[in-house]
Order: C-alpha cells, then structure tokens, then sequence
C-alpha cells in the first residue's frame, strides 16, 4: 500500500459553460430553459410572493402620488381664499369708516349732522312710577 492520496477525477466545467455563469443565465432565461427547471418550481411560492410585494409597492406610489397632488391643491386653494379673505375684509373696513358709510346712506336721504350733540337732561322723578 501507498501512503499517497487517491486523487478522485472529477468532471470538471469550464467556467464558460457553467449554468451559473451570468451569459449562460442571460441565454437561458431568454430562451425559457429557467422556466423549465426544477427550481423554478421549487420557488414559485417566494416568486409569487416578491410580485405581490412589488404590485404593492407600485399602487402605494401612486397613491402616494396622487395624495401629495390633492395636498398640493388644497394648498393653493386655500392660498386663494385667504386672500380673498383678506381682500373682503379690507374692503369691509372702507366701508365702515365714517365717510364711506356717510356716501352709503346719501341715497336715503341721510346726511351726517354738522352740529355737535348735546345732553338731554331728565329728573328722576320723570322716571318714576304714577298710578
């Protein structure tokens, strides 16, 4: 008996001819042969569930999407509205200065007193009862 190490033969692939290799990978996914494998199967439980995971996660961008757009409307409308909020009120204000109010009434008739306003003076005893 020898003291030597049997060397076992084994099969060796060269590298361009491996299944793994990412050009033999590329080759056969566009040609089927993934779809056709064992382990293609054995997975189709995970397979099935990244998808899920991927339709999710597009629908929630779009909602996501389409939610920042509604905000962005209210944003402006509320813009608009406080400004015309603002710009009623300042007229509001004109209109409720004396001179405004006084070309108000004109129409009716009414005209601001020139004269200064004086004191009527009442007794208490006018405000008593008489039976």
């Amino acid at each position: 008996m020898s003291n030597r190490i049997k060397e076992e033969k084994k099969e060796v692939i060269p590298k361009a001819n491996s299944p793994y290799h990412p050009g033999r990978f590329m080759v056969n996914l566009l040609n089927g042969q993934v779809l056709q494998g064992e382990a293609m199967l054995k997975h189709l439980s995970f397979l099935i569930y990244i998808v899920m995971l991927l339709i999710i996660y597009v629908g929630y961008g779009y909602y996501s999407e389409r939610s920042l757009r509604e905000l962005m409307k209210s944003d402006t409308r509320l813009k608009e509205v406080k400004s015309e909020y603002v710009t009623n009120k300042s007229m509001l204000e004109q209109k409720k200065l004396q001179s405004g109010i006084a070309v108000y009434v004109k129409p009716f008739g009414l005209f601001e007193s020139r004269e200064e306003p004086y004191k009527i003076m009442v007794d208490k005893s006018y405000f008593d009862k008489k039976d």
